[in-house]
């Protein structure tokens, strides 16, 4: 029970399109990627542009938010609010 980061990307911005576009790369660059599970941060263009891509009745791929990231979102929302854990 591991997880092995496979890709990791630099974009400009944080936008579906972009998002597209890499997943189309990764796709030319490997042909056969077909993952059975997703794991990344909670940004909502990169959620919908891989559930789109790979959660299909006939390629029903696993995502799922990174612990870490939502850990730091909740944190950050603390502090905003003023309140204290």
């Amino acid at each position: 029970n591991a997880v092995l980061p496979v890709i990791f990307a630099l974009l400009p911005n944080k936008t579906e399109q972009k998002y597209r576009r890499l997943i189309e790369k990764v796709s030319e660059l490997c042909p056969l990627w077909n993952p059975k599970y997703i794991m990344m941060d909670f940004e909502k263009a990169s959620i919908n542009s891989f559930a789109d891509k790979f959660t299909t009745t006939t390629n029903p791929s696993l995502m799922s938010g990174c612990f870490f990231h939502l850990k730091n979102s909740i944190q950050r929302k603390v502090q905003v609010s003023n309140l204290t854990i």
